[in-house]
């Protein structure tokens, strides 16, 4: 499906993540030069420069987009994914589309209007109301504060 929707959109640079099982059956003649595969992507050095992600809504992969302040295709399949899709879709920061559901119209459409939407507000909304996230710093002197002996 991201292969057509890269045939279909020339323009859009896409960077599919689809692991060494699935490198070879996706590295064919057929495959539009704008699709770049990856056995393992470069996550970080990719979120600096996208301008969506599309995921199936894994929670790494999730805090890495919130990070990085990209908005993000949620399609979700299994366990913990559907919750996060939900949370995505409401903060602001995406749109969620069910695996089952998708299609490369539907994708398209979905990754049209995140890149012409500005998400900025809603990822800081987002980060300022995150409780949850600690600073390294923040974090470190919580951990220094956990090891200091108990006095007896």
């Amino acid at each position: 499906m991201i292969v057509r929707l890269g045939q279909k959109q020339p323009d859009w640079g896409i960077h599919l993540h689809c692991g060494s099982e699935f490198l070879s059956l996706l590295d064919t003649p057929n495959r539009p030069a704008n699709v770049i595969l990856y056995a393992h992507a470069p996550i970080f050095d990719l979120l600096r420069t996208v301008d969506v992600m599309i995921t199936h809504g894994g929670l790494g992969t999730l805090k890495e987009c919130f990070e990085f302040e990209v908005p993000m295709v949620v399609c979700p399949c299994k366990w913990d994914q559907f919750g996060n899709a939900a949370r995505v879709k409401t903060l602001g920061i995406g749109v969620s589309l069910p695996v089952r559901r998708v299609t490369v119209d539907k994708l398209e459409s979905a990754c049209h209007s995140l890149m012409h939407s500005d998400h900025t507000t809603a990822f800081r909304t987002a980060k300022a109301n995150d409780t949850t996230s600690l600073s390294v710093a923040a974090a470190v002197d919580q951990l220094q504060a956990w090891a200091k002996p108990v006095a007896t």
